[in-house]
């Protein structure tokens, strides 16, 4: 998780997010693979999304 924070750190995320939300999109489907499902939920803005990431229709765990 400490590689993980150091790497999102280095995102300048005060304009764009998407980089930081492909960097952790990345990091989880290369620990999980597709036993996880993804999916972009688009909030209006081009720069901003979230990211779901769930294995179950009801996540117990939710980041924003």
């Amino acid at each position: 998780m400490l590689n993980l924070t150091m790497e999102l750190i280095r995102f300048d995320s005060t304009q764009i997010e998407n980089d930081a939300m492909e960097c952790i999109h990345a990091y989880v489907k290369n620990m999980y693979g597709d036993v996880l499902t993804y999916e972009h939920q688009e909030i209006g803005d081009k720069n901003r999304y979230n990211l779901i990431i769930k294995n179950t229709e009801q996540p117990d765990v939710m980041f924003a």
